[in-house]
């Protein structure tokens, strides 16, 4: 794939918006969480949240939560896609409203616990939209930079 410019008008959103596979997934792993994967991935995400200050322990916590969150889809291609996307958009991680972020998940284990698959989605969906305007405006001040 060729490099990309970060100021390509158009490109970049285009690259970085969440997918629609990503919220589909959603719903299919949390409708597909038993007991021990909802104990597991609730644990997980609050390791990563603990972890919000520690940037290389951080990002393995996220990469780890989200890998075995989509896991529970259980479909192969599209987690690795997903979890490959994240890959090459993480060093630009940034969380801008990081009591935001805490909050979404926090709700996205309640949704979790409840198997609220649709109402997870949405919290995912909503989540992901923030995180991607925010990593779209680093990504353009990189470039003007």
């Amino acid at each position: 794939m060729p490099h990309s410019n970060a100021s390509t008008p158009g490109i970049l959103p285009r690259l970085v918006r969440p997918d629609v596979h990503s919220i589909e997934e959603v719903v299919t792993a949390v409708g597909a969480l038993g007991t021990a994967d909802i104990k597991r991935l609730v644990d997980m995400s609050e390791q990563m949240d603990a972890r919000v200050d520690k940037p290389t322990e951080g990002r393995r916590a996220r990469r780890g939560f989200h890998s075995e969150l989509y896991a529970n889809a259980d479909r192969p291609r599209t987690h690795r896609f997903i979890i490959g996307l994240r890959d090459d958009v993480q060093r630009y991680h940034v969380m801008k409203n990081v009591e935001r972020s805490l909050h979404d998940h926090a709700e996205l284990r309640e949704c979790s616990r409840i198997k609220d698959a649709e109402r997870a989605a949405q919290v995912q969906s909503e989540h992901l939209r923030r995180a991607c305007a925010d990593l779209v405006l680093v990504l353009e001040r990189e470039a003007s930079a």
